[in-house]
């Protein structure tokens, strides 16, 4: 019976703790968009399972960010856009979105380009990439 017991008591404790959502990046987007001279480009990606701090009833993360272009001829820029999201949230959150905007001028060719996006959690000390693909295309 005690044994029966303890069975009931750790499967409670294990069915009510809360999951731990992997470190990932997910739904990469970016759009680039033809302003005669140059391009806009606007890029996001979705953060999952990075660390929250709590601090005076509040959920406290940060994250750092970089993003690298790769050019049709396979030259890397580096940090064409970079930054820090220091969030606040009121409850937890289990994700959050990353968004960037920067130009391309005109001497970017047509052509098929990668952005690299380079993630750190500063409170967990965790990094982790993703890659997507985009076009410079001059159809409407």
């Amino acid at each position: 019976m005690k044994y029966l017991f303890f069975l009931l008591v750790t499967f409670f404790f294990v069915s009510c703790s809360e999951t731990e959502v992997k470190f990932e990046l997910v739904n990469p987007e970016v759009g680039a968009y033809d302003l005669g001279d140059e391009w806009e480009v606007n890029a996001s990606v979705v953060v999952k399972g990075f660390e929250l701090k709590e601090s005076e009833q509040k959920y406290i993360s940060k994250l750092t960010y970089n993003i690298d272009l790769t050019t049709p001829d396979g030259l890397t820029l580096k940090a064409v856009a970079s930054g820090v999201r220091d969030s606040s949230f009121d409850e937890k959150k289990s994700d959050l979105s990353l968004d960037a905007q920067f130009v391309l001028d005109s001497t970017y060719t047509l052509g098929n380009y990668k952005l690299t996006f380079s993630i750190k959690d500063e409170l967990s000390r965790k990094s982790i990439q993703t890659v997507k693909e985009f076009e410079l295309t001059d159809e409407d």
